[in-house]
């Protein structure tokens, strides 16, 4: 078994593995960021899509060919900051920094 992209300590099948497969959903705004990240990291293109902040004029992710370029390996997501974005928030902000490799 492999610990999570996204940064925790946890297995994949009990951090954001349930949340990309659909069998639950994000509770906080950080738990969405770390997702989402795995997901990038993983190609899981529907879930990101399924996830965007609507309306935000951005293209699709799994249509923007910069997004899925070759070559480009996402390694770690530093979360340095979170505003709102609680359990019973509607909207919350995280501010982050996620870092990867191109071309090795």
């Amino acid at each position: 078994m492999k610990k999570c992209r996204c940064g925790t300590e946890f297995l994949y099948t009990d951090c954001c593995g349930p949340l990309i497969r659909g069998a639950s959903r994000a509770d906080t705004a950080e738990d969405l960021m770390r997702s989402r990240f795995s997901a990038w990291a993983k190609g899981e293109w529907d879930y990101l899509e399924a996830t965007r902040y609507p309306g935000d004029g951005k293209p699709a992710t799994s249509r923007n060919p910069v997004l899925r370029q070759e070559g480009i390996v996402w390694t770690r997501l530093e979360i340095f900051d979170l505003q709102d974005g609680g359990a019973f928030d509607k909207e919350g902000e995280v501010s982050f920094v996620a870092y990867y490799k191109e071309n090795g």
